[in-house]
C-alpha cells in the first residue's frame, strides 16, 4: 500500500509538470528520467523525486530555448548569406557598369571561400555564365571574372575539380594564361588570338568546333582534347604545348602548326599525328610540307 501511495503521488507530480504520456514516448531523455524517478520514489523522499522532477522539467525546457535560439541565428545567418548572393548576382546584370559587375564577381568569389559547401558550386556557374554571355566591350569585367574563377592565384586553385560550362564563350584576345580549364566544355567557343602560357591547362576538355585562327599562338596543355571539326588555320601550337592523345577528327589544320610540339614520350613530328588522325584529308599540307 505504501509504495502504490507513493506511485500515486509520482503520477500526480509528474501529470502536473506534463511530461506523462506522449512526452515520455516521443522523448528517450525523458523515459530514462522517469524510469530513475520511480528508483528514487522506491527508495527514498517523495519530496527529493519532486525536485528531481522540477530540476528535470527546467533543464528540458532550457535546452529547448537553446536549440531554438540556435536554430533561428542559423536560419538568419542563411537568409542573409542567400540575399547576398542575390544581390550579388544582380550586379552582374547586362545593364550595369564594369565597376559594379566586378564588385558583383569579387562578392561571388568571397562568399563561396567563406561558404564552401553551399555556395561554391553555384558561384562558379553564374561566373561560367557570365563569361558566356558577358558584352564583349566590356573587358575589364569581362578578363576580371576569368581572372578570378578561372585562373590558378598565388596559391592552391580554389576551383579545382569544378568544369566550367563555356560552350561558345567568346574568348577571343582574351588573357588564358595559367587558366585550369581541365574538363571543360568549350565546344564553339572563339578563342582567336586569345593569350595562352605553358601553364594554361586545357587537358580532357571539348573542344570540339572551336575557332583559333588569325595568327593565334596556341600553348599549354591540350592532352586528351577533342578537337573535332576546330578551325585551326592560321594557328599555331608552341613548343612548349602538349598534345598527348589529343583529337583532330575532321578539324581544318596546317601540319606545320604542330611542328616539334611535346609529347610525354618526346617529340611529336607532324607525321605521327597525320597518322593518328582519323580523316587525314583535313590536315592541310602547307607549301613548306
Amino acid at each position: 500500500m505504501h509504495n502504490e501511495k507513493k506511485r500515486g503521488i509520482l503520477c500526480n507530480l509528474c501529470n502536473d509538470f506534463g511530461i506523462l504520456g506522449n512526452e515520455i514516448k516521443q522523448h528517450p531523455l525523458w523515459f530514462f528520467m522517469f524510469s530513475l524517478i520511480c528508483v528514487i520514489v522506491a527508495y527514498k523522499s517523495i519530496s527529493e523525486a519532486a525536485l528531481f522532477v522540477a530540476a528535470s522539467v527546467a533543464g528540458f525546457f532550457a535546452y529547448q530555448r537553446a536549440k531554438a535560439v540556435e536554430q533561428g541565428m542559423k536560419n538568419a545567418s542563411e537568409s542573409r548569406d542567400d540575399e547576398r548572393f542575390s544581390r550579388s548576382c544582380a550586379m552582374l546584370g547586362a545593364n550595369k557598369g564594369e565597376a559594379v559587375q566586378i564588385g558583383g564577381l569579387i562578392s561571388l568569389d568571397h562568399l563561396a571561400k567563406q561558404k564552401s559547401g553551399e555556395y561554391k558550386q553555384k558561384a562558379f556557374n553564374i561566373a561560367c555564365a557570365f563569361i558566356r554571355t558577358s558584352d564583349t566591350d566590356k573587358k575589364k569585367s569581362f578578363q576580371e571574372a576569368i581572372n578570378i574563377f578561372l585562373k590558378r592565384g598565388k596559391g592552391e586553385y580554389f576551383y579545382t575539380g569544378l568544369k566550367a560550362a563555356l560552350s561558345g564563350a567568346q574568348l577571343s584576345s582574351m588573357d588564358l594564361k595559367d587558366v585550369c580549364l581541365s574538363g571543360s566544355d568549350l565546344t564553339g567557343a572563339n578563342l582567336t588570338e586569345a593569350i595562352f602560357s605553358e601553364n594554361s591547362d586545357f587537358s580532357n576538355s571539348n573542344m570540339t568546333g572551336v575557332k583559333m585562327v588569325s595568327n593565334t599562338k596556341m600553348n599549354g596543355n591540350f592532352s586528351d582534347c577533342d578537337f573535332a571539326r576546330a578551325d585551326l588555320m592560321g594557328g599555331k601550337f608552341e613548343k612548349e604545348s602538349i598534345l598527348d592523345g589529343t583529337d583532330f577528327s575532321k578539324a581544318s589544320i596546317y601540319v606545320e602548326i604542330i611542328q616539334n610540339v611535346k609529347s610525354k614520350k618526346g617529340v611529336i613530328t607532324p607525321f605521327s599525328i597525320q597518322d593518328g588522325l582519323k580523316d587525314k584529308h583535313n590536315l592541310k599540307k602547307g607549301e613548306t610540307q
